[in-house]
C-alpha cells in the first residue's frame, strides 16, 4: 500500500512538472523525417492557416517542417519541387494552381524515392502514384459563391428596382478553376436572371483586386455586386467599394475560403455579405496526419486518395455561428 501511495505521488509530481509520464502516449513518428510544403503565395489567408495547422502536427511528432510560397511565379515553385527531391525530404505538401504541366518529371522522381505528395486544390490526374488529394468540388463551390450572390439580389435589389451589375473576379489557370469561375456566373444568373456580369478578370493578388474594382467602377460606376473565386480577390474589390461610399444596404461582394477578414466584414454589416466556409485548419491537420503515418507504414481504415473539402455558406444570416467578435 505504502508502495503504491509514493508512486501515484511521483506520477503527480512529474505531471504537474510537464514530464512526460508514458511513453505510449508521445507521438514520434516524425523523428528524423523532414517536410515541405509549397504553397502559392504568402498573401493567401487559407493557405496560411492550412500551413500553420500542418506545423503543429508534424512539430508535435518531432519532425522538421518548412512551408514556401512560390508567390505566382511558376519557376520559383518549380525550383522548390526540385530542392525538396534533392535534399532528401520526406514528403511534399503542393498548391499548383498554375500549371499543371509544370514539375511532372521531378514530382515522378520523388514518388520513385518513396516520398509522399499531397496536393492541395490541385489535381495532377497524369501522376495517378500521387498518394493523397484535398480538393474542393470546384463547379459545387463556384455556384455556391454564384447562388449566394443571386439570393441576396432577389432579396434586395430587385425589391427596391436596383439592377444587380456585376464584376467577377476570375481564375483560369487550371481546368478546375475554370469549373469554378463558370460555375459562379451560372450561380449567379440562374438564380437571379436580371443580374448582368460586366465585367470579369483575373488579379494575381488582393491589390490588384482593388486596382481593377477602381477601372471598373470608371465604366460602370452603378456596380454593385461582385463574385470572386477566393475572398482574397473579392476583398480588395470590397475595400475599393468601401473607399468609393457604396452604399452597404444595396451593395454585395461574395467570395469562398472564410478568411477571418472576410468574416469580420459579413459580421460588421458591410459590402462583403457572403462567404464560403473551407476548414483550412482541419485540411492541414489531415494532411500532416495521413503523411506521417504514410512514410511510418500506418495504415487507417477509411482513408481514400480524394478528400474533398466540406463546404457551408457564410452570410449575415449564420454570421453568428462562425464569428464572435473580440470584447
Amino acid at each position: 500500500m505504502r508502495k503504491r501511495q509514493i508512486l501515484a505521488l511521483a506520477m503527480v509530481a512529474a505531471m504537474a512538472s510537464g514530464m512526460v509520464v508514458s511513453a505510449e502516449t508521445e507521438d514520434k513518428r516524425g523523428e528524423g523525417k523532414r517536410f515541405v510544403s509549397i504553397t502559392y503565395n504568402s498573401t493567401n489567408t487559407s493557405a496560411i492557416t492550412l500551413n500553420k495547422a500542418a506545423e503543429k502536427v508534424f512539430t508535435e511528432a518531432g519532425a522538421e517542417f518548412t512551408a514556401l510560397y512560390y508567390e505566382s511565379n511558376i519557376e520559383t515553385m518549380m525550383s522548390m519541387i526540385e530542392n525538396a527531391v534533392s535534399s532528401g525530404c520526406d514528403g511534399i505538401i503542393l498548391q499548383n494552381n498554375m500549371n499543371l504541366e509544370a514539375g511532372v518529371d521531378t514530382l515522378k522522381e520523388a514518388l520513385d524515392k518513396g516520398m509522399v505528395i499531397v496536393e492541395y486544390d490541385s489535381d495532377y490526374e497524369q501522376i495517378p502514384k500521387i498518394q493523397y488529394c484535398f480538393l474542393a468540388d470546384q463547379y459545387g463551390l463556384g455556384y455556391m459563391i454564384g447562388e449566394m450572390a443571386g439570393e441576396w439580389a432577389n432579396e434586395v435589389l430587385i425589391p427596391a428596382g436596383i439592377k444587380p451589375i456585376a464584376g467577377n473576379f476570375e481564375y483560369r489557370n487550371t481546368p478546375d478553376f475554370v469549373s469554378r469561375t463558370e460555375a459562379i456566373v451560372e450561380g449567379l444568373t440562374n438564380v437571379c436572371p436580371e443580374a448582368e456580369v460586366v465585367r470579369a478578370e483575373q488579379p494575381s493578388n488582393t491589390s490588384e483586386a482593388m486596382n481593377m474594382t477602381e477601372n471598373w467602377m470608371q465604366t460602370y460606376p452603378d456596380m454593385n455586386v461582385l463574385v470572386g473565386v477566393c475572398d482574397s480577390y473579392t476583398m480588395g474589390g470590397a475595400e475599393t467599394f468601401k473607399a468609393a461610399g457604396k452604399d452597404p444596404a444595396v451593395t454585395g461582394c461574395f467570395g469562398a475560403d472564410a478568411i477571418p477578414e472576410a468574416l469580420e466584414q459579413i459580421a460588421k454589416g458591410s459590402v462583403y455579405k457572403g462567404t464560403v466556409f473551407i476548414d483550412s485548419e482541419k485540411i492541414g491537420t489531415d494532411m500532416a496526419e495521413y503523411m506521417l503515418d504514410y512514410v511510418n507504414d500506418i495504415e487507417v481504415e477509411g482513408r481514400e486518395k480524394y478528400n474533398y473539402f466540406v463546404m457551408e455558406k457564410i452570410t449575415t444570416s449564420n454570421i453568428d455561428d462562425y464569428y464572435k467578435a473580440e470584447e
